[in-house]
């Protein structure tokens, strides 16, 4: 069978150890069999072996691993080289077990792809390692880069820009290509509005229809359940290259640019340096687009229009740049949670975007209302946004260790409220919201309250204050500021003591007493020039 695309040419490594087994037959005149010695023959010539000879080789090495651990197999060891040693080199050693075992690998891939009647292509599927994230706007609009150009992907492919002129030049209409959930024909997603290349890859719009199953995906959407696309295709034409040399070739044979030519001869080099190889698409079919809930790679994150930031959540929920409320904005952590249920449409059980308006939750139980803890958003005119007070709240119970969470998701918890306090100073422009984990402290104790509950506003912002603490600058400005204070009133005190003006209470019992009080004792302006000699330190 002619595997096209597939190099078998022997490595420079396994070449060279055939070529030394060879010699150790003539030096010692044992080691190897017949068949050993034949294929020997073969790999030191450096002509590309055949098919059926690569899957013996690779039949070979785990049969005779054992081999190393007798005596002999290393130089220094007494019978250096043992008979194991020389027929080991005789299948080119090391670098032709790892050789011929990525070449089986490849063939077996094609055989899998080009399998069935009369050449059919089998489809692939590929999770995107997306060069830019995908957006879903309010009406579910999707739009995206649905397959990246250039970069190794976890199953060792690179995508060669151009792999997709021939199939989209092909095309009758975009609506020859489906958007699916979840690979999925059964459920489709809507129409593909537009398919088209883009210097990062293959771009996408799409339109999620409005069903019951399209308003359900739209919404895991938006709270981070889906955070994930992949797409489905054939594959038309691909190559296979084992190490630098290869890629260069294959670069010079199908034209890349040479600024692409960099980009991918640096991310094969990942495969090249765990002794793996790479395959390159060539030509690629493209036949589906689908949003999946799985995630496999951290550049593949959606995010919504509205700025939500799906990431991945185990216990701690995900941080969402929703819209943030006024700082002042009142908060009833009961009212809210009644409001954030109706907006979510959690009737019966809590959903993923009942999960919003959360801090954490048990992702063991995450149909269960009680399994929410840390609400941190309110509906406001049909919007989920983020209340300030509610954050602080949630930080402070954090900090003191009353929110009743696992230990062991506390740091994600933080993390993520780290985020919203990031998001307040830059909306409110004020450098003097932080959490009360930070390194603001006075006395080596960070500037904070107890937090007792947020069942209600009063309590809210008696919490929100808590878990609102002060910067390091502005303590420093405000002991400052309290110094020339208490400097200024004993200044006051003694001028009232000259001027013979004394406290609230004394003055009223004396005006009771005596309406005409006597004319008071006058200080000169030397004795007023000294009282007033303070000043405020610097910052």
């Amino acid at each position: 069978m002619a595997y096209e695309g597939i190099n078998f040419t022997p490595p420079k490594g396994a070449v060279e150890e055939a070529k030394r087994a060879l010699e150790w037959v003539r030096e010692f005149g044992r080691g190897g069999t017949n068949v050993g010695r034949t294929t020997a023959r073969m790999l030191a010539s450096g002509n590309a072996m055949s098919p059926a000879r690569v899957r013996r080789m690779a039949r070979y090495f785990p049969r005779h691993e054992v081999d190393k651990q007798a005596e002999g197999y290393s130089p220094g060891e007494d019978g250096y080289p043992s008979n194991g040693r020389i027929a080991w080199a005789l299948w080119g050693g090391d670098a032709g077990k790892a050789w011929s075992t990525r070449k089986v690998g490849q063939m077996n891939k094609w055989d899998e792809e080009n399998k069935g009647a009369q050449g059919n292509i089998a489809p692939e599927q590929k999770a995107l390692d997306l060069m830019a994230p995908a957006v879903i706007d309010d009406a579910g609009h999707v739009t995206g880069i649905a397959a990246a150009f250039g970069n190794l992907d976890r199953h060792g492919d690179i995508i060669l820009p151009g792999a997709f002129d021939k199939a989209l030049h092909a095309l009758a209409g975009v609506d020859d290509v489906a958007f699916l959930w979840n690979h999925d024909t059964d459920q489709p997603l809507g129409p593909l509005t537009k398919l088209a290349v883009v210097p990062e890859g293959l771009a996408f719009d799409g339109q999620i229809v409005p069903t019951t199953w399209g308003k359900d995906v739209q919404l895991l959407l938006e709270t981070g359940t889906i955070k994930k696309m992949s797409f489905g295709y054939r594959v038309a034409k691909a190559a296979y290259v084992d190490d630098a040399v290869g890629m260069a070739s294959a670069m010079a044979h199908y034209g890349i640019q040479p600024e692409w030519s960099a980009v991918m001869t640096k991310e094969a080099a990942k495969a090249f340096d765990q002794n793996a190889g790479v395959r390159l698409l060539v030509d690629l079919d493209p036949w589906e687009v689908s949003l999946v809930p799985v995630p496999a790679n951290p550049r593949a994150e959606l995010s919504a229009a509205k700025g939500i930031t799906l990431a991945e959540a185990k216990g701690a929920a995900p941080f969402r740049d929703y819209a943030i409320a006024p700082l002042e904005t009142e908060f009833d952590a009961a009212q809210a949670e009644a409001r954030v249920k109706e907006w979510a449409g959690a009737k019966d059980e809590a959903n993923a975007a009942y999960r919003s308006g959360f801090a954490w939750f048990d992702s063991s139980e995450p149909k269960q209302f009680d399994a929410y803890r840390l609400p941190i958003t309110d509906v406001i005119d049909t919007k989920l946004v983020v209340v300030p007070l509610a954050v602080f709240a949630a930080a402070q119970l954090v900090h003191t260790g009353k929110a009743r969470i696992p230990d062991s998701d506390a740091a994600k918890v933080r993390g993520t409220l780290d985020r919203y306090y990031a998001a307040m100073r830059k909306q409110f422009a004020d450098p003097g919201i932080v959490a009360p984990w930070s390194e603001a402290v006075s006395d080596g104790k960070c500037l904070t309250g107890d937090a007792v509950g947020v069942q209600n506003s009063a309590a809210a912002a008696t919490e929100a204050k808590a878990g609102r603490v002060l910067s390091a600058k502005n303590v420093k400005k405000l002991r400052s500021l309290r110094s020339a204070m208490a400097d200024g009133m004993k200044a006051l005190d003694e001028l009232f003591a000259l001027a013979g003006v004394g406290d609230d209470q004394t003055n009223d019992q004396t005006n009771d007493q005596n309406t005409k009080a006597a004319e008071p004792q006058r200080a000169t302006a030397d004795e007023l020039a000294g009282l007033f000699s303070f000043t405020t330190p610097r910052q």
